[in-house]
């Protein structure tokens, strides 16, 4: 199985609590993982490699970002390169790479991913669970209020489709000519891009929080119950695959009332970072800092 994911020096621990979880939940399966990373502080480079040094059915391929790359990129202080990160992807892995799962940080596996892996996406460029609580979103940056909008936390990517699509350049061309429409960044450029051309997958592959909203629950709106009936609502509460910290409610920061607050403490405690208060104030720091910087 190939994996991809992004990482910088502030989100480096909480990619490696997720690792820890997908090896855990699947324990049969060889993964070969491909790191995509801006220049990584050499102690966590230590910690990060520390925590896997006994594991033998992973392996790592680091894929430094060159700036140069970006250079085209539009930057700012709440606009930085890993922005762009998932857009590189199909250019930065190798061609003979044709099909990759990419997996965010702030998820949690919590069984075997085989099936998602063997999804078939010959016809489509990727496969993804559409972005709970986001419905009427589309509407915002252009598209028919209709559409489905995806979650890119988790997807799988036909490499080979989108390669010939070439991502990147209509990305820059978007962000450079019609970025008013942009607000969740790369996430919003991939459902432009996509549009009605990606795989929607059951929810029990990237469950958000909104999944446990009593207000989805006690909706009476017969058409969006029937939009996350489809897309299997009460199997995804029940026995969640993929759980994901979406949104600024992060387990690792200091009150933390959301779900899998233990299963995220477990995992966690398996990596060379270990929990503490100290860490936790940090983290709120840094979230409270881009949180600021992004409003400006």
């Amino acid at each position: 199985m190939d994996i991809v994911i992004t990482i910088d020096n502030n989100y480096i621990e909480y990619c490696a609590t997720m690792l820890v979880s997908l090896i855990e939940k699947n324990p049969d399966t060889n993964i070969r993982c491909f790191v995509i990373h801006e220049e990584i502080k050499e102690r966590l480079l230590y910690k990060f490699n520390k925590t896997f040094e006994n594991c033998s059915s992973i392996t790592f391929i680091f894929e430094l970002v060159e700036p140069s790359i970006l250079q085209a990129a539009p930057i700012s202080h709440h606009i930085s390169i890993a922005t762009y990160f998932r857009l590189l992807i199909p250019d930065i892995l190798p061609l003979y790479v044709e099909k990759v799962l990419f997996l965010d940080s702030d998820i949690l596996i919590q069984s075997s991913l085989q099936e998602l892996w063997d999804t078939d996406i010959k016809e489509h460029y990727l496969a993804a669970t559409i972005a709970a609580g986001m419905d009427d979103y589309p509407q915002e940056i252009g598209l028919d209020k209709n559409s489905l909008y995806f979650n890119a936390g988790v997807m799988l990517l036909n490499l080979k489709k989108i390669r010939n699509f070439k991502l990147f350049s209509k990305s820059l061309h978007l962000i450079q000519n019609e970025s008013h429409r942009i607000k969740w960044w790369d996430q919003d450029i991939l459902n432009i891009l996509f549009l009605d051309s990606w795989l929607p997958i059951k929810l029990k592959w990237n469950v958000q929080p909104f999944i446990f909203n009593k207000e989805l629950k006690n909706s009476d709106n017969q058409n969006l119950i029937e939009r996350y009936d489809k897309f299997g609502y009460e199997e995804a509460i029940k026995f969640p695959i993929v759980i994901h910290f979406a949104g600024g409610n992060k387990p690792w920061l200091i009150g933390y009332n959301g779900f899998s607050e233990k299963v995220y403490k477990h995992y966690q405690s398996k990596t060379a970072w270990k929990p503490n208060f100290i860490k936790k104030i940090y983290g709120q720091m840094i979230w409270m800092i881009t949180i600021v910087k992004a409003k400006i």
